[in-house]
């Protein structure tokens, strides 16, 4: 719909009514009888006879009487009244312009998340990505998570598409920054909630969120180059993780896929992270997880780089170790490859289409530790 500025009419016109109905001019009619018919310009007040009247105070009579209407209390408020519905217009279409864009934007976002970033966090994309079937749903419901997730894709698509990466960072910081303020805010309520020892529904529900929303954070600033915030985002992890009820026999799949995540973050995370004093939460053996073939591997990297980081320690306090015996290492990434293949061909109901590519993601698995592993300990004879 077209907006008419009403600050375009002419000072001098009266508007008869707001909306766009019918407005009468009656000071341009037409007479069609008398003295004047035809003629458009109405009759002129009466002069008193016997009075005569100079040019100069016929023309003082007119300058008065144009001033005089431009001053009249029925011509000012109209004047004040069409500037500040223009304002008032245009304020509005801006904002109602500002909301498209931004759900416009955000709808984009969401898009990319659904059909490119969930498939890149799971290692192999299906039906039961809980990306797709336990974060999305529970974003719609939760705007902190929502904004984390929105500002998740858009760290992605900064990766993906160089060509609008400085818009696109911006727009990842915008939504990590609007998504800190309501993850303060709900942190705040759990906070009074654990004081105030509400029900475990409630505070388990919360606490979902947010530990949710700092996952979302954590990955996000890992694709943002030469970003160190994913450490905070992971220790906020970390913290949510020691207040939530793994035992929820509710909540069974989010316990597990809340696992899993923090023990990928922590693994990987360590890789990137060059330092003698590597916090593990708990090792992932200690906690049940049905399907997460790749949790050996996961642990075989841990393992590598707690390795590497003890024998760097040594050798700045001048201690002597003996070499790494790489078979060892070896042997052992080749027992977990066949132990999950085992399990993957044992599965019961197990699509064939399935299972190869389990497997091809489980031999890239092997070869990924086997390098990393000769990459962090092996002499340089070996490598």
């Amino acid at each position: 719909m077209r907006n008419i500025r009403l600050d375009s009419l002419s000072s001098d016109r009266e508007v008869a009514s707001q909306s766009y109905g019918l407005r009468l001019r009656w000071d341009q009619g037409v007479a069609s009888r008398g003295k004047l018919m035809g003629k458009s310009v109405p009759l002129r007040p009466q002069i008193k006879h016997g009075v005569p009247r100079t040019h100069k105070q016929s023309r003082t009579l007119r300058m008065n009487k144009h001033t005089d209407d431009e001053n009249s209390p029925r011509c000012q408020p109209q004047i004040a009244t069409e500037n500040s519905l223009a304002v008032l217009h245009t304020k509005q279409n801006v904002e109602l312009v500002d909301r498209h864009v931004r759900q416009a934007a955000h709808a984009v976002l969401f898009q990319h998340f659904n059909h490119e970033v969930a498939s890149k966090l799971a290692w192999l994309d299906g039906p039961k990505n809980p990306w797709r079937t336990l974060v999305l749903p529970l974003a719609q419901r939760s705007s902190c998570l929502r904004l984390s997730t929105l500002g998740l894709a858009a760290a992605h698509m900064s990766v993906v598409s160089p060509q609008d990466k400085a818009a696109l960072v911006q727009i990842h910081r915008n939504l990590r920054d609007a998504t800190l303020c309501h993850l303060n805010r709900q942190m705040e309520s759990e906070l009074k909630r654990g004081v105030a020892r509400c029900d475990k529904i409630t505070e388990a529900s919360v606490l979902i969120e947010i530990i949710l929303t700092m996952i979302s954070l954590c990955y996000a600033e890992m694709f943002i180059p030469n970003s160190t915030r994913w450490r905070l985002h992971l220790s906020g992890v970390r913290t949510g993780f020691d207040r939530y009820d793994l035992a929820n026999p509710h909540e069974k799949v989010i316990s597990q896929f809340f696992i899993e995540e923090l023990d990928y973050l922590e693994a990987f995370g360590s890789i990137s992270t060059f330092s003698s004093a590597l916090r593990r939460h708990r090792p992932i053996s200690q906690h049940a997880t049905s399907d997460d073939y790749f949790k050996e591997f996961t642990e075989a990297l841990y393992e590598i780089t707690v390795t590497e980081r003890t024998q760097d320690n040594a050798f700045r306090t001048g201690k002597i170790l003996a070499g790494t015996d790489m078979t060892v290492w070896q042997d052992k990434l080749t027992r977990s490859y066949d132990s999950v293949c085992a399990r993957i061909d044992s599965a019961p109901s197990q699509d064939v289409t399935v299972q190869i590519g389990l497997k091809s993601v489980l031999k890239a698995q092997y070869y990924a530790c086997l390098v990393y592993s000769y990459q962090a300990l092996a002499s340089e004879a070996e490598s």
